[in-house]
């Protein structure tokens, strides 16, 4: 069983009490791990050791290469500890994430291709892209003109409606590098099995 200091970390509390204080529920969900060290090196947690469960502090002290499959559990843990101790709101903590990747995309890896596209073209390919990524989820993508709804659908709560980091900024990040002006990206729906997210621009 995973302990934690609910106090410090109250979010890793509340995914642990949710899984019975376990992080290996779901071991068909896995994730490529290249947020995790961004995160973890622009927001370092020092002192964990009795206050997080050891797996999570054994992933801060060595984690993997960025192209490693991880079990997306164990990096949700990490990434909700991160958000408890450095980010006061989930707004603070979409505009970390938003202006992170949209550096990103702007950088030399992803420029050709966000300039070749448009919002719509990417993200009627955004499913195939979280294929890329993650396993043991999906996300399915509605296209409209100037508005799109994206349903991320997973086992039980792999994504908590609480946790501070979501999909909000990276989504809008994408977006406004593909040349939308005046993206918004709200999360609509939040429960057990199922994530829905309204994304506009103009």
């Amino acid at each position: 069983m995973g302990q934690v200091n609910a106090r410090r970390f109250p979010t890793v509390a509340r995914y642990l009490d949710l899984h019975c204080g376990r992080l290996d529920r779901h071991p068909g969900c896995q994730v490529k791990t290249g947020l995790l060290r961004d995160v973890i090196e622009g927001h370092p947690l020092e002192r964990v050791e009795r206050d997080l469960p050891a797996e999570v502090v054994e992933l801060l002290r060595s984690p993997p290469p960025v192209n490693v499959w991880m079990p997306e559990m164990l990096i949700e843990a990490v990434l909700q500890a991160c958000a408890d101790e450095h980010f006061a709101s989930q707004a603070e903590a979409e505009e970390w994430a938003f202006r992170h990747d949209l550096e990103r995309f702007r950088g030399p890896l992803y420029r050709l291709l966000m300039v070749l596209a448009r919002p719509e073209s990417m993200l009627r390919a955004a499913s195939k892209r979280w294929e890329a990524f993650h396993r043991g989820s999906s996300l399915e993508v509605e296209v409209q003109p100037n508005r799109v709804v994206g349903t991320l659908r997973f086992p039980p709560w792999l994504y908590m409606p609480e946790a501070r980091i979501n999909l909000a900024g990276p989504f809008r990040a994408a977006l406004v590098a593909a040349g939308a002006e005046d993206a918004r990206v709200l999360l609509i729906e939040a429960g057990e099995l199922v994530q829905r997210y309204e994304a506009t621009w103009s």
